[in-house]
């Protein structure tokens, strides 16, 4: 075993002397001497060199995450009889709708969202005022590149006992009462040892990095072989440097221009043409980048189709790529932030107010999941109409028993059940 992993474990199981332990970002993933390469990067890293860098990647957090902003948060009361009631006004609906004085609550959503796509962590800084009570009246979104997280063992592993804001030359100490951390599931030890989330970027480095060098080895393939092309003289003297230029002006003259693609020219000099094309090996790099864009997609749970995968355009490819962006990609990771902000946020309103609040994502106004809605909704309806024409019939409760099963495919004791509460309500 490593001397740094012994010493990790030393300090977690050996006695007092060791209180706290601070992970900086820029050490961790040297902690436990991992030698795979996707432990050397840092979160700085993961943004810096990959979301801002490799456009298929940029691409799919961009849809995401916009897409994610698109669906509004909101506040809903819960009554006695366990409705909810839709909020329109208040401390909790204005601190919804402009977490910030900077930030509404679309900017505020995307940019929660870019840093867990990215980084895999959010962290949200509660801000309260005075005179407002021990409610939060601000929410402010910290930069997960420049936080680090002081840990205390305890018994089932360990517990963030500060947040660490450095930035160049600030530096802010946050209580972890302040702070809302959410995060992706880290299995991995550098996750159980210092608390932060696994970035899907982190899980597919080398994906990654293999989409940023191939867009700079396409880059160099188009820089170097702009020409398609040479001409050379066939006859006995070669040309000087002002006939081979007067030759270039005379051919640029008679093939060059789109309205000139795809003809044959002709000439009476005595010329040979070498083609200048891409080699096999250039062409088949250039097309696997549809893999590496596949890779991406892959982990971010979306489909390739939605960004321009030739081999998946169909339309009904899309339609289902479409839905499958919402229910695989954007709400689960939505619902991430609104469970935190429930945990962080809404308690103490509710003390306050001696009322019980949620806040929930309305899922109304996205075409693809109402149609859904709507179809199943028609369904239970038309199941429904039939529960009531055999529950209405003149047949014998055993008869009604045996036709609620054939027609609806329910069990003995579901359809027995329907009957008894339709004898009892007429009772």
């Amino acid at each position: 075993m490593s001397q740094n992993k012994q010493g990790f474990l030393k300090r977690l199981f050996g006695g007092q002397q060791q209180k706290h332990m601070t992970w900086s970002r820029n050490h961790l993933f040297n902690l436990t001497n991992d030698n795979f390469i996707h432990n050397q990067s840092n979160a700085s890293e993961l943004i810096d060199d990959g979301f801002a860098k490799v456009s298929d990647l940029y691409a799919i957090i961009k849809k995401i995450s916009q897409t994610g902003a698109d669906m509004e948060l909101q506040v809903f009361k819960v009554t006695r009889d366990n409705e909810y009631e839709l909020q329109r006004d208040g401390e909790l609906f204005d601190l919804i709708m402009q977490p910030n004085s900077k930030q509404n609550q679309y900017d505020f959503k995307e940019n929660a969202l870019v840093n867990l796509l990215t980084s895999g962590n959010i962290f949200i800084n509660g801000n309260e005022a005075v005179g407002f009570g021990d409610v939060f009246t601000s929410l402010n979104l910290l930069p997960p590149q420049y936080i680090d997280i002081q840990l205390t063992p305890v018994e089932n592993g360990m517990d963030a006992t500060k947040y660490i804001l450095s930035i160049d030359t600030l530096m802010r100490n946050l209580s972890p009462e302040y702070v809302k951390h959410i995060k992706y599931f880290n299995p991995t030890d550098y996750g159980v040892q210092t608390g932060w989330g696994l970035s899907p970027i982190h899980a597919g480095y080398l994906a990654m990095k293999s989409a940023r060098d191939l867009n700079i080895a396409e880059s160099s393939i188009l820089a170097n072989k702009g020409a398609s092309g040479l001409l050379t003289n066939k006859g006995d003297y070669p040309l000087d440097s002002e006939e081979a230029q007067e030759i270039q002006k005379a051919i640029d003259k008679k093939i060059a221009g789109a309205n000139k693609f795809g003809k044959i020219v002709t000439t009476n000099a005595s010329v040979e043409y070498i083609q200048m094309g891409m080699s096999p090996t250039d062409l088949q790099l250039i097309e696997s980048g549809v893999v590496k864009l596949r890779q991406l997609c892959n982990l971010y749970g979306v489909d390739s189709s939605l960004f321009n995968d030739p081999a998946n355009k169909t339309y009904n490819n899309r339609k289902e790529a479409t839905k499958s962006l919402y229910t695989e990609a954007v709400i689960p990771s939505l619902q991430k932030i609104v469970w935190g902000l429930n945990e962080f946020v809404v308690p103490a309103y509710n003390k306050k107010y001696n009322a019980e609040f949620k806040i929930a994502i309305d899922k109304s106004h996205v075409p693809h999941l109402y149609e859904e809605t709507k179809l199943k909704a028609e369904a239970d309806y038309k199941v429904a109409e039939g529960y009531v024409k055999i529950l209405e019939s003149q047949m014998t409760q055993e008869q009604k028993v045996k036709s609620l099963m054939m027609a609806y495919h329910l069990t003995e004791d579901e359809a027995e059940n329907i009957v008894g509460e339709d004898a009892r309500a007429i009772d």
